[in-house]
């Protein structure tokens, strides 16, 4: 497995693995592992690739995770964003108010389901921290209420602290919040 920044001949990869595990194309038991709330299309790929970055992980050529990063400010932010964003003023990390940090934005992740459960999430985290050591300070990421597996993985797995939360078309979000 190679973890690395995505490069355009990803890019159809990653659409294709968020299609296959967005909310409405899960089933139910597919949604016990987790899911994304919504898909990336090809020209976001396109642009988060090309904006911070999107983290892979590429077994013989095919993408069988994805990380993506993106800015925490910004007016091509979608709307889900917008709305966590506009809770920064009343949050804090470590005692500190979050106008102290210099943040990017973590996630959408996704892996392939037939590669879970071997530490990909880990391996790329883990790569991530690398590619933006001493340009950031802190990541924020959010997890959807009725996604219980991502949000065990996150906190437990990967050591994020709940700092918020917040609604968005009547669905509760927790805020999550990491070190670089």
């Amino acid at each position: 497995m190679i973890y690395r920044r995505a490069i355009p001949q990803d890019y159809l990869g990653i659409e294709s693995l968020s299609a296959a595990n967005q909310l409405s194309a899960s089933n139910p038991d597919a949604q016990q592992q987790g899911f994304l709330s919504a898909q990336m299309s090809l020209s976001q790929v396109e642009h988060f690739a090309n904006e911070l970055g999107i983290v892979v992980a590429v077994e013989q050529g095919e993408v069988a995770g994805f990380l993506n990063l993106s800015f925490a400010a910004g007016d091509r932010q979608p709307p889900i964003i917008k709305q966590m964003v506009s809770h920064f003023h009343e949050l804090r990390f470590q005692s500190r108010p979050m106008a102290e940090y210099q943040m990017f934005l973590y996630g959408p992740v996704c892996i392939n389901s037939a590669y879970r459960g071997q530490g990909i999430l880990r391996k790329m985290f883990d790569q991530m921290k690398v590619e933006l050591l001493g340009k950031y300070d802190l990541g924020i990421a959010f997890v959807a209420e009725n996604n219980p597996h991502s949000l065990a993985v996150h906190l437990s797995g990967l050591g994020m602290t709940e700092i918020g939360q917040f609604e968005f078309k009547q669905n509760n979000y927790h805020i999550l919040a990491f070190s670089i």
